[in-house]
């Protein structure tokens, strides 16, 4: 029959956004105060000038110079975690930005996070890229560990955080190109209004981390040259 009206109640917020935004609140100024927070590629992630080529033709070149960019993705408190710096290592910077993210989003709804122990509650990461793999050093095959897969592999995303919290519900990394946040948190409320969990994570991370995605995107003519 008729259709079954559902609320559902966002109670906490937690992100990492370019402009130097690491709350909703820093976010909400980037938006109200108009701060563009696409800047030059800082060489911190490559050697910009070794990529770059105005000509969208030239092979493994790409012609756009900015991006918007995150601060801190090299930085990381293993420890508070429970992670070994080994591991940690190995990690994904998404899989860092997710976990502290979780964490912060849960205290901004007064939630202890170790109080969700053994609780069935979702977790649904929308994920796309992996690039972290291909970082020089990254892949060298005297370096691998068990470590390796596990940091890189897109089901450990969701999976990581599902394990840290000891989180009992739905834990599921999503990948549908652009709208995969979006899909997240679609799936998050679904499995809210089903009775399928009590509580969920609706997450979202992309992080470029080598030039390989802006080439392939500027081989598709998908980038603006600005």
């Amino acid at each position: 029959g008729g259709v079954i009206e559902h609320d559902i109640a966002v109670v906490g917020m937690a992100l990492r956004m370019p402009g130097h935004a690491k709350t909703p609140e820093q976010f909400w100024e980037v938006l109200a105060t108009g701060v563009n927070g696409v800047v030059d590629m800082p060489d911190s992630r490559w050697k910009h000038s070794q990529y770059f080529s105005k000509d969208a033709e030239e092979p493994a070149k790409y012609y756009s110079e900015k991006m918007g960019a995150c601060d801190d993705v090299d930085m990381f408190d293993c420890v508070f975690f429970g992670i070994a710096p080994m591991e940690a290592r190995y990690m994904d910077p998404q899989q860092r930005f997710l976990l502290e993210t979780a964490w912060e989003a849960l205290e901004d709804a007064c939630i202890v996070p170790k109080s969700l122990e053994d609780s069935n509650t979702g977790v649904y990461v929308g994920v796309g890229t992996h690039d972290y793999s291909k970082v020089p050093g990254m892949d060298a095959p005297e370096d691998l560990t068990m470590y390796h897969l596990s940091g890189n592999a897109h089901c450990v995303t969701s999976g990581r955080i599902s394990f840290v919290l000891g989180l009992q519900g739905p834990s599921i990394a999503i990948d549908t190109a652009c709208s995969s946040s979006l899909v997240s948190v679609h799936l998050a409320c679904q499995a809210i209004i089903n009775g399928e969990t009590d509580m969920a994570l609706g997450c979202g991370i992309n992080l470029c981390l080598t030039p390989d995605t802006f080439v392939g995107l500027s081989k598709a003519h998908m980038l603006s040259p600005t």
